[in-house]
């Protein structure tokens, strides 16, 4: 009974620093996602449908040429919190140190190479300037290291740094593309305020870092844990992306300039469900991955974090359902009230990325590498699936849907099967 007792109550401190981690990275990410959203909102009004379906469509676009970054996110998530559970502060002090110089030199390399196939990229989304190249190429290399000092965060627990780092990022942004849209820049102003505050978060997440300087920086020896961890996380990350991006892509490109805006005004009403409980998954990751190394119990930590995602998400979905005109008229305007009707759908669709997204995260910090393979499958057949039914909008999200449930059942299916086998 005693033990009962000393189990029960050792449970309730972990949930209770889960949940206060949670609780600081809900304001993080939510003073992030709510600038993403108001920056959306804003642009959407200012822009109109057309100007602002270019705009979503090469945000879209940067998403899988970031994929890169987001594994390295993860890894660097995943190194710094194991290290921290070890106290090893001087391994994590060399892994910033590293990666400062290699994203520069590795940054670079990339951005030559997306200048040469800039006249494809252009061409694919239908743009009418080069200047939206140059635009990318930028978003890119900014965001290698904006992604590096908001990752060490993350891995050291620091999320009361990382709120503050999100607001500086969050204001700069808003406010510099609303004065740049306003002046003429259009589509191109926004996305020069998305490349400015990226610059912005890396130096205001420095400023949380330096503490890291005390530890003197050795020369980095864990590449081989590093290489361990790269390729299930790429994949992973990359197919992720890929179920989360793809559709605006190839809405962009099948569908006429004003639709294609419709649809990229309703992902951001989607994106609003995901905003709101990915920072479920991004406090989890630190937590498993730490006490994953430390051989502790964490299956408690994924129940609380699915039951937390969940609820989010129907909640968020049925509010669509019930008052869809209210809430795109509200945010978007009179020009986007045809298309309320379908915003119950991309909650969904967008629902079951979320719990999605949050399996995946659990089985990469635990060291899961099948559910990499199944998540791939299911890019691939979504991509399929929409180059074969894009004739509208209901075509394309319906498929959205259908593949990511499929997708949810196998993970889960994997998981019950990984427990019973314990």
């Amino acid at each position: 009974m005693k033990h009962r007792n000393i189990l029960s109550a050792a449970y309730k401190i972990i949930a209770n620093n889960f949940l206060q981690a949670t609780v600081w990275m809900f304001l993080g990410t939510g003073i992030l996602s709510f600038g993403n959203y108001l920056y959306h909102l804003v642009m959407g009004r200012m822009l109109g449908p057309v100007e602002y379906g270019v705009l979503e469509s090469i945000i879209s676009f940067s998403y899988l040429l970031s994929v890169p970054l987001m594994t390295l996110n993860l890894i660097i998530v995943k190194y710094v919190s194991e290290h921290k559970g070890k106290e090893d502060y001087d391994s994590i002090s060399s892994l910033y140190s590293f990666l400062n110089k290699r994203f520069f030199r590795e940054g670079i390399i990339l951005c030559v190479i997306l200048i040469i196939l800039s006249p494809f990229i252009t061409s694919f989304l239908h743009l009418s300037s080069s200047v939206y190249g140059i635009l990318l190429v930028l978003f890119v290399f900014t965001g290698f290291f904006s992604n590096l000092g908001k990752g060490m965060l993350q891995g050291l627990s620091n999320f009361g740094g990382l709120a503050a780092v999100n607001t500086a990022e969050s204001i700069s942004k808003i406010s510099l593309a609303v004065i740049l849209v306003f002046i003429g820049f259009k589509s191109q102003g926004g996305l020069i305020g998305i490349v400015t505050s990226a610059v912005i978060a890396y130096f205001s997440a420095s400023l949380f870092l330096r503490i890291l300087k005390r530890n003197k920086p050795k020369p980095f020896i864990d590449h081989h844990l590093i290489g361990k961890y790269t390729i299930p996380t790429f994949f992973t990350t990359l197919g992720m992306v890929s179920l989360f991006t793809t559709d605006v892509l190839l809405a962009r490109h099948f569908l006429n300039a004003e639709q294609a805006g419709f649809y990229a005004a309703l992902s951001v009403l989607g994106k609003v469900v995901f905003f709101a409980v990915s920072p479920i998954s991004l406090v989890m990751f630190p937590f498993v991955s730490e006490r994953h190394s430390k051989g502790e119990k964490y299956t408690g930590i994924l129940g609380f974090s699915l039951l937390l995602t969940i609820t989010g998400t129907a909640i968020i979905s049925v509010f669509y359902y019930f008052f869809p005109e209210l809430i795109v008229g509200t945010l978007f305007g009179q020009h986007f009230l045809p298309i309320g009707g379908l915003a119950w759908l991309f909650g969904v669709f967008v629902g079951l990325y979320s719990v999605c997204f949050l399996m995946a995260n659990f089985f990469l910090s635990i060291h899961k590498t099948f559910p990499t393979f199944l998540i791939a499958i299911a890019a691939i057949i979504q991509i399929i699936g929409i180059y074969s039914y894009h004739g509208n909008i209901v075509e394309i999200v319906t498929f959205c849907i259908l593949i990511t449930f499929l997708l949810l059942i196998c993970l889960l299916l994997y998981y019950a099967n990984a427990i019973f086998r314990k």
